[in-house]
């Protein structure tokens, strides 16, 4: 067969339920797959193909090795570089748009539907129709109930997807990705930031803009956090003017940079090490937080520590000081 027509399903695409399935896989691929080939070629006395190494799709796979992958997967078919197996969890469910692959096994029924909507749209997106095989496991009542009613749930597939929960706004939400939005804004908003990251430099009519419209669309959706995100605001604003950093992003100097890939400072952080200044910025919409060993350390409250006055960070100001405007909030008073 040639090699054109055959490359829709040169790549086999597993998609597994957990980790821990996905790890039994991979001593399959390396040892009972090779012995099945030669076993199947020997009776047809046929040349027995080379199966290339399995690679995986996973939190555990870092997010330079990901990029790879993903180069690699659009290598087709004929090329000695083209992947043979891609072993995934739901990471594949997102952001894995290549075209070229058409063939996938799901390795148990997923618990949501909008998860196997989602996992098995990643295939059959090219020319040639996407093959779906589900290796269903009769000892899971998940997946001998899908297995029963097959027919029935596969024609209202979309009749029951399960509604998403956002909370944009909320302090983890807050912690990752606002300050990223922040910068973005300051940064494209005007030409002479995308020169420089000193936020002196910034004209004071900018970040009054960018402030108003971030707290504006934060007002629109869900006011009761607007409070607290306008203090994260003014903290990172003043961060940002107080340490004048040279860049936006150098991970060769990452002292002087306002900000830093998140996957590596969670490294660092593991190993122990001082993690800098800059702000962890995620990459990718795949990022994932590490697991991590944590204790809960008990200290004064704010008023026991500062009296009648507020930590820095948060808290209601003290009515007997004066307090003076940040210079991105003037032009809004």
């Amino acid at each position: 067969m040639a090699d054109e027509v055959r490359d829709g399903y040169a790549t086999l695409l597993c998609y597994f339920n957990s980790l821990r399935e996905l790890g039994g896989a991979i001593v399959q691929m390396l040892d009972d797959v090779p012995d099945s080939i030669k076993l199947y070629s020997s009776r047809r006395k046929e040349l027995a193909r080379t199966v290339s190494l399995p690679r995986e799709l996973t939190s555990r796979v870092s997010q330079k090795e990901i990029i790879e992958i993903l180069g690699e997967l659009k290598r087709r078919a004929g090329d000695p570089d083209c992947v043979d197996v891609v072993l995934a969890t739901n990471m594949v469910s997102v952001g894995v748009d290549v075209p070229r692959l058409g063939l996938m096994i799901v390795n148990g029924q997923p618990k949501t539907r909008s998860e196997y909507i989602q996992s098995t749209s990643r295939v059959g997106r090219s020319a040639y129709p996407g093959l779906v095989l589900s290796l269903l496991n009769a000892s899971k009542a998940r997946d001998r109930s899908h297995f029963e009613t097959f027919p029935a749930w596969h024609g209202a597939i979309y009749r029951d997807v399960e509604a998403t929960s956002v909370t944009p706004f909320a302090s983890r939400a807050r912690d990752k990705a606002l300050h990223a939005v922040l910068v973005s804004m300051i940064r494209h908003g005007d030409a002479a930031m995308a020169r420089t990251a000193r936020l002196d430099q910034a004209p004071d009519g900018l970040l009054a803009d960018v402030v108003s419209e971030i707290e504006r669309r934060i007002r629109s959706i869900d006011d009761r956090e607007l409070a607290l995100a306008e203090r994260e605001i003014d903290s990172r604003l003043a961060d940002w003017e107080a340490r004048a950093p040279m860049s936006y992003i150098n991970p060769f100097k990452p002292a002087s940079s306002l900000l830093q890939y998140a996957e590596t400072h969670a490294k660092r952080m593991a190993a122990g090490r001082l993690s800098g200044a800059g702000w962890p910025t995620m990459n990718t919409m795949r990022s994932v937080e590490p697991a991590s060993r944590f204790r809960i350390a008990e200290v004064l409250n704010d008023k026991a520590r500062h009296g009648t006055g507020t930590h820095p960070s948060g808290g209601e100001p003290n009515s007997s000081l004066p307090v003076e405007q940040p210079r991105w909030r003037k032009n809004n008073a």
